[in-house]
């Protein structure tokens, strides 16, 4: 767990312990970004 978690409730993620999947990572980071984003930027393409 990071020394912190943010004021909007961040999570950390271990990137150092064995083999990494990235697309798993990604499709993390995408819907996180999708769940914050402003709506004109969702309707303009979204990913």
């Amino acid at each position: 767990m990071p020394a912190y978690t943010g004021p909007a409730g961040w999570i950390g993620m271990r990137l150092d312990q064995g083999e990494t999947d990235w697309d798993h990572i990604g499709d993390r980071i995408a819907t996180s970004w999708e769940l914050v984003a402003p709506r004109r930027l969702l309707e303009a393409g979204g990913r």
